[in-house]
């Protein structure tokens, strides 16, 4: 399971603050990149519909925050120059390094490439 990072939950809100820097090393394409998350980002969990729980995870799940975290901040933070095929491919290799099986980690990657250009910013 990949590292847990520290995070404080915000209920009236619905959102999770994460209070600690938090890093993920990955490799993309050969090459291995480094995602630093700074303290204070804030986030939704996994952005998945109701219906989508019956056959993946709901949002708070632990075996998708991790990814989700990573993959909302490459959405809202293009810095790191990571365009949306590749944060979305990053996101489906966290949830597999994570547990998901590979059937349900290929549905949400595909939700997410049929859905996410409305979300990239």
């Amino acid at each position: 399971m990949i590292p847990q990072p520290k995070l404080t939950p915000r209920p009236k809100e619905n959102l999770y603050e994460l209070i600690e820097e938090y890093s993920y090393k990955c490799t993309v394409d050969g090459e291995t990149l480094l995602i630093t998350i700074p303290a204070g980002f804030i986030y939704n969990g996994a952005s998945i519909p109701a219906i989508g729980w019956l056959v993946t995870y709901t949002p708070f799940h632990p075996d998708v925050m991790v990814p989700a975290l990573i993959h909302d901040y490459l959405y809202g933070d293009h810095s790191l120059g990571i365009d949306r095929y590749t944060a979305d491919s990053i996101l489906y290799q966290m949830l597999v390094e994570n547990g998901v099986k590979e059937i349900t980690a290929e549905i949400m990657y595909q939700a997410v490439r049929a859905a996410g250009s409305a979300f990239w910013a």
